[in-house]
């Protein structure tokens, strides 16, 4: 029976060469977006483009078949990842009691994200409801959180008395965006942080915090630029999501600081950035 297989979005590959079951070498030109025709006595191509010998044996079939499969996972492997459904029900929940917060789809990137990379170094700028979920899903690992409001943060410590967390001060207010992006003099926007979170390679960072939904409100300059400053000294990639990119603060200072090339994803009101220092240039 007649099989088809598609080599897609292979890149232009000039003598791959294979042995094949103790055969003769194949010297095959693979080119992008050809179709394969294998049958139980031979392997040719749909187009004559390019002549292959007939080859007679089912074990070279299967190389074939395995060479190709190898390649293709090789250099175009699976991005998604399935949450475990104990995870789906909580982001479920979370969104259910919290309904200005993150959506399914931003919690379950994040999520996602973190299981891959667990156990791992998680900064996050702000604490929640959802803190005690970055902490589960980390198991293992580093959650570290960063928080500003002290009655907020006395709240989380009642229901979450291990949390890791330290308390800042950031000294701005949203209104002042402008003149603190126009300002030489960077040192305005640099958060004072605890010596840890300078000596830790971290692997993702998550800005949601603190609050910058109105004038009078410290406003997300600060954590922004000391996220970009972070991840500038790290020496592995580093994950960064930032939430709020709706409004025009989050939207200016992360093109800014994290750049537009940097972003491998935007879904609802969440960017999604990979930087690695090597390559990143403020």
């Amino acid at each position: 029976m007649n099989r088809i297989l598609h080599n897609i979005g292979t890149p232009n590959i000039t003598d791959v060469t294979s042995e094949l079951s103790k055969k003769p070498i194949w010297r095959v030109r693979l080119l992008g977006n050809r179709r394969w025709t294998i049958s139980s006595s031979s392997i040719v191509p749909s187009r004559s483009l390019f002549q292959f010998p007939t080859y007679t044996s089912m074990s070279g079939v299967l190389n074939i078949c395995l060479l190709i499969l190898a390649w293709n996972f090789l250099f175009f492997p699976a991005t998604s990842y399935s949450l475990p459904e104990k995870y789906t029900h909580r982001i479920t929940e979370l969104v259910e009691k919290n309904r200005n917060q993150l959506s399914v789809k931003e919690y379950s990137l994040i999520a996602e994200t973190l299981l891959q990379k667990r156990p791992c170094n998680m900064l996050i700028f702000g604490v929640g409801n959802d803190s005690s979920l970055w902490i589960d899903l980390n198991i293992g690992g580093t959650t570290l959180f960063l928080e500003s409001n002290a009655y907020w943060l006395n709240h989380v410590q009642s229901q979450l008395p291990d949390i890791n967390v330290h308390l800042v001060h950031y000294n701005t207010l949203l209104s002042d965006w402008k003149y603190l992006l126009n300002n030489k003099n960077r040192r305005l926007l640099k958060l004072t942080v605890p010596e840890v979170v300078l000596d830790t390679q971290w692997d993702i960072i998550f800005v949601d915090g603190p609050e910058g939904y109105n004038d009078s409100t410290p406003g997300r300059m600060k954590s922004i630029y000391t996220t970009s400053l972070l991840a500038n000294q790290q020496n592995n990639d580093v994950h960064i999501f930032v939430h709020d990119c709706d409004r025009n603060v989050e939207a200016v200072y992360t093109d800014k600081f994290l750049q537009e090339r940097n972003l491998k994803q935007r879904i609802d009101r969440l960017n999604y950035y990979i930087i690695n220092s090597r390559r990143f240039i403020r």
